[in-house]
């Protein structure tokens, strides 16, 4: 033994003496390393103080001209805007002259330089440049330029990076002094320090020796514990040999030397430690095998119950768990040593008592139960007051499912907060998972008997699903006979409408010619004949065009074709069209309309169809007086106001006035003519508008009907044919128009108008003659018929935009026109659809100068 302390100390001073060798070096070196590090984290942040305050000097410049640039815009705003452009180049002039200003400009909304002078592009590389708008009544009415200089900001890095420099130097300087001297006194310590190391490692190796050789055997016999048994056993095993350690060093203390109790008593609280940790090991492995080996929720709470009375001191315990029917109440599932007035159930908002702060926080809990208070533990000796509970709650989705409580006569170890806190989470875990799955049971056996019910009725489904397919195939077939019947209805409206119109246009064409040109050659008599053949080819028309348009209607074949326009304008030009057949009845016809435009989104030619129907009734019943049509703004509609001094309408007959040939009694009817269809299209034409139609009447009094227009429509809006411009509009020459129409009546009636008015007019009845000829002289316009043999107006136009894109054309036909005609001539460039029947020549003639005008500009 003394042999090996000899080496042993041998060994302890040469290992010393290197082991100072090796520490002054390596001192040294780290001392070399620390200074160097310490530089160059100097230097960092001194880079990174130079660079922040860079920042803050571009964030103080950046601010600075944002405050310049809101300055300047309100004191350039109104009233100052309204002044004359001196007053405001006064005003830029004088902002030059703030410190670091260099230049100002002012400009309109245009873009153009109100006043002060903008910065050119290649002096502007040094300077900020700020912008602003300059509003009036939420309207942009110019702008506000201001340009700042950045010299202060690079004066300001340069001295910083000055600055910089000097402090990195000196302090490079200290730390090359202080190194010195570190050094020298690290060399003499370690020199002492070694040698007087080595002489006491001699002194006490050999005093050390004995009590180090026990406690290493001590420490071989817990090496030697089995390592293949269970856990449990594993555990078991350790903790005693823990003990046996402890205790053999507890008995052994007071015979070695103070440095070996020193470690006798480090080894008595490591073996301390491990002993506590191996119990809450087993305490967490026996509370997680209880939620293993249990099935339900009533076993865990159960199991666990007994587990905690079993292995704990505690006299009292309780488990608390959420209704499913009503979370907001927990019973009570199991409990131990409760007294009988102990509570079945509790509310978990109430946060009173020891579960309040566990339900708050849903942390574990340790109260203690202050003396005097007396909480009663039954015993054969009499009542007994516990002194401290443990309440734990366990969580699920974040809400509170179950709380556990027990309570001991003692204090608790400090470990058993440690171990609940361990295993609450697998608590959390196990328990949801439980309840789920008793959930999930009863769920499984409601749809087990849901789905026996379902298999019974699934049959009765299934000869149903015979009968339906039977049915849905006699559907199928009743469904194809509709469509094929509406398709048919769809073509012959649109082939009667050109039919019927066609003729009807000419006959009405050749009457007018007749009255315009034969004033001198026939009689009065003829001339009134000529008037009735007129007269009444504008009402067979009309009744034609209320017949097929309801019909159109009914069949669902009517498209809407929305865009925005100015009520005022489609008023005035209604109310020209009717003022000549009021005056033929010595009655008066006023409009009313507010000064500002009135502008809509609607279909403007059957709002117009709607307003003239109500206004045609209204002059065709008023025998004396007049017709007075008002517009009345509102919020979000407009209402138009058509009043007349007439017949009136019965009471009773107000809810018939919309229907289809209503049209009062028989006396009315012979006296007043007409077809009852006007009011009837009116009202299907404002539903699908989403327009409002109200009637109030007293008999021989008159009659006020109220149309109410939305502003807005929620239908998309289509683009507009064309606009419609009642203003004479003049070209530079007389322009060349093609004429294309097969119906010779109408192709003279139109070159008639046309010549009258010193326009070139070209006829041609037949499309594919009119192509050849526009490949050899292109007309400035062109006037086309839809329906013609060979080539019809569709085919027409094809070959005609294949070839060009510049000539304006204006379709005039009879035919109805679908919404994918109109998304067919919209596509192809046509501008304007005008129908067939009475077309006025003077609005004819100003929409084919509107076209022609709008193309060549």
């Amino acid at each position: 033994m003394k042999t090996m302390a000899s080496k042993i100390a041998l060994l302890i001073g040469l290992s010393v003496i290197s082991t100072g060798i090796a520490l002054s070096a390596l001192s040294i070196l780290e001392n070399d390393r620390l200074v160097r590090s310490m530089t160059m984290v100097t230097n960092e942040i001194l880079d990174h103080d130079v660079q922040n305050k860079l920042k803050n000097d571009e964030l103080s410049s950046e601010i600075y001209g944002k405050a310049m640039i809101d300055y300047m815009t309100r004191i350039a705003m109104p009233p100052l805007w309204d002044l004359n452009y001196r007053t405001l180049k006064d005003y830029a002039d004088s902002m030059v002259q703030v410190p670091e200003v260099v230049a100002v400009a002012i400009y309109q909304e245009d873009g153009s330089v109100v006043a002060g002078k903008p910065m050119d592009r290649e002096k502007g590389g040094d300077l900020n440049l700020f912008s602003s708008d300059i509003v009036r009544n939420g309207d942009i009415i110019g702008s506000i330029k201001v340009w700042i200089s950045r010299e202060r900001v690079k004066s300001l890095k340069v001295e910083n990076e000055a600055v910089k420099d000097l402090l990195l130097s000196s302090f490079q300087d200290s730390s090359t002094h202080a190194k010195t001297q570190a050094s020298s006194r690290m060399l003499l310590m370690s020199l002492a320090v070694t040698i007087l190391t080595v002489l006491i490692s001699f002194v006490l190796v050999f005093y050390l020796i004995n009590p180090i050789r026990k406690i290493t055997s001590a420490i071989r016999k817990i090496g030697n514990s089995s390592t293949d048994r269970s856990v449990s056993d594993s555990g078991n095993t350790l903790g005693s040999r823990l003990s046996e350690l402890r205790t053999y060093l507890e008995s052994n203390t007071s015979t070695v030397g103070d440095e070996a109790s020193v470690l006798s008593d480090a080894l008595i609280r490591m073996a301390t430690l491990i002993e506590s940790h191996v119990a809450i090991h087993r305490a967490v492995s026996d509370i997680m095998n209880v939620a293993a080996v249990s099935q339900t929720k009533d076993d865990f709470v159960w199991n666990f119950v007994r587990l905690i009375m079993r292995e704990t001191p505690s006299c009292m315990a309780s488990f608390y768990v959420a209704r499913e029917s009503d979370p907001k109440f927990m019973d009570l599932i199991a409990s131990v040593g409760l007294p009988a007035e102990a509570p079945k159930s509790i509310k978990i908002d109430q946060l009173e008592g020891q579960f309040g702060t566990a339900i708050m926080d849903g942390k574990v809990k340790i109260t203690d139960v202050p003396p005097g208070r007396y909480l009663p533990f039954r015993t054969m000796a009499g009542n007994i007051a516990p002194v401290q509970f443990i309440t734990v709650p366990l969580k699920s989705q974040n809400k509170i499912m179950a709380l556990f409580s027990m309570a001991s006569l003692t204090s608790y170890p400090e470990n058993y907060l440690r171990i609940f806190y361990l295993v609450q989470e697998g608590m959390n875990a196990a328990l949801g998972n439980m309840i789920a799955g008793e959930r999930e049971r009863e769920l499984v056996q409601e749809l087990q008997a849901a789905n026996q019910e379902l298999a019974a009725q699934s049959e009765e489904l299934e000869y149903q699903a015979g009968e339906l397919e039977i049915q849905n195939q006699e559907l199928e077939v009743q469904r194809r006979k509709s469509e094929e019947a509406s398709k048919l209805k769809t073509e012959f409206l649109s082939n009667m409408s050109h039919e019927l119109r066609t003729p009807l246009n000419s006959i009405l064409a050749l009457s007018r010619v007749l009255r315009s040109e034969g004033k001198e050659r026939f009689e009065e008599e003829e001339l009134q004949y000529l008037e009735i053949i007129e007269r009444n080819g504008k009402n067979l028309l009309g009744l034609i065009n209320g017949i097929l348009d309801l019909a159109r209607i009914e069949a669902g074949k009517e498209d809407l074709e929305l865009k925005e326009f100015n009520l005022n304008s489609l008023l005035i030009d209604l109310t020209d069209s009717l003022r000549p057949i009021a005056s033929d009845k010595g009655i008066q016809l006023e409009l009313s309309l507010p000064n500002k435009p009135q502008t809509i989104v609607s279909d403007i030619d059957k709002l117009n169809r709607i307003i003239s129907n109500i206004a045609s009734n209204a002059i065709k019943f008023t025998e004396s007086g007049g017709v007075y049509i008002k517009v009345l703004p509102g919020g979000a509609s407009i209402s138009v106001e058509v009043e007349d001094t007439g017949i009136g309408i019965p009471e009773e007959d107000l809810e018939l006035i919309f229907d289809e040939f209503r049209q009062g009694d028989g006396s009315t009817v012979r006296k007043f003519e007409g077809t009852g269809l006007g009011l009837s299209i009116a009202k299907k034409y404002a539903d699908m508008l989403g327009i409002s139609l109200s009637v109030k009447s007293e008999v021989e009094r008159g009659t006020t009907f109220t149309v109410t227009i939305p502003y807005q429509n929620d239908v998309k809006k289509e683009k507009p044919l064309m606009p419609l411009q009642m203003e004479e509009i003049g070209i530079e020459s007389s322009p060349t128009v093609y004429v294309i129409e097969d119906n010779l009546v109408s192709s003279s009636n139109i070159r008639r108008i046309l010549v009258a008015h010193e326009i070139r007019t070209i006829t041609f009845s037949r499309a594919r003659e009119a192509l050849d000829a526009i490949s050899i002289a292109p007309p400035d316009g062109i006037v086309l018929d839809l329906m013609m043999p060979e080539m019809d107006g569709f085919e027409f136009l094809k070959e005609l935009r294949f070839k060009t894109h510049g000539i304006p054309v204006m379709v005039l036909t009879a035919k109805v026109l679908t919404s994918e005609d109109k998304r067919f001539l919209r596509d192809h460039e046509v501008d304007c659809i005008m129908y067939k029947g009475d077309v006025e020549s003077r609005i004819l003639v100003t929409k084919l100068r509107s076209l022609m005008k709008n193309k060549a500009t």
